[in-house]
């Protein structure tokens, strides 16, 4: 083998190695946001907010008190937080008014015509509205989608970064009524 071909391979195996390495970091990031962190399950007061939602109603989280509340911090473009709709759905199919479901956007990248749009095309019948109220700080918003549970004495029961089951939702709701 000449010097030239050496180097050639050499090099050649370099970008092998970062380009597997690369992959690996993606595919552990993915699943991160795909897959969530740990559940954590915290008693604590819920930070109060209010808000406009998409049809151009102020509410404010105490409007809620003695309800459970699901809130669903999320974002229209987020694929996880996409998923996350067909778990909601079936928690409110399972209870009803009996919980209260909020979604609200920590994406600075929706409006509230794209918020509206999300709502309608996903055929949810619950409040949308636009994280206005400092929210994503208020509830330490580090990745979407991040779920919630305020308990009727209006503490924080449960949360959960990245997609939550219909399962887990329901089973700790349950818990919680």
């Amino acid at each position: 083998m000449t010097e030239q071909e050496k180097e050639n391979s050499n090099q050649l195996v370099e970008v092998a190695i970062i380009f597997g390495i690369t992959i690996i970091a993606l595919a552990l990031i993915a699943n991160h946001f795909m897959l969530g962190n740990e559940e954590v399950e915290y008693t604590g007061n819920a930070s109060e907010f209010t808000l406009t939602d998409t049809e151009g109603n102020t509410f404010s989280l105490s409007d809620y008190q003695g309800e459970i509340v699901v809130l669903d911090l999320m974002g229209t473009l987020c694929p996880p937080c996409q998923q996350e709709v067909l778990h909601l759905k079936e928690v409110k199919e399972n209870f009803g008014n009996e919980v209260k479901i909020l979604s609200i956007s920590v994406a600075a990248y929706d409006t509230n015509q794209t918020l509206s749009s999300f709502k309608e095309e996903e055929n949810c019948d619950w409040r949308f509205a636009i994280d206005t109220d400092n929210v994503i700080k208020k509830y330490n918003v580090q990745a979407i989608p991040k779920i919630v549970i305020i308990g009727k004495n209006g503490n924080v029961k449960f949360t959960h970064t990245g997609l939550t089951y219909s399962s887990t939702l329901i089973e700790n709701i349950n818990g919680f009524i």
